[in-house]
């Protein structure tokens, strides 16, 4: 799986895969531009992610606080 953040630069960016039930199965660190998830460990099945960052106070963010974790991206997918 590729994950690409192409309108966002994360400073402490982090993707994490859970499986159905929720629980984490995979975590990354996690930069601009596009990123490779190695999902060949994982059984078949339906996984959601999430990319999270640590924020500071910031102007396009003015209610983040300072190391508060934000989630900038999340979606699903399917390995088969």
């Amino acid at each position: 799986m590729i994950v690409t953040l192409g309108e966002y630069i994360p400073q402490h960016g982090q993707m994490v895969l859970y499986d159905i039930s929720g629980r984490p199965v995979h975590t990354q660190r996690i930069y601009y531009g596009q990123n490779n998830v190695d999902m060949t460990a994982l059984a078949s099945g339906i996984y959601v992610w999430k990319v999270m960052d640590i924020v500071n106070p910031s102007p396009t963010l003015p209610l983040q606080r300072k190391g508060e974790t934000v989630v900038v991206r999340e979606g699903k997918v399917v390995k088969m």
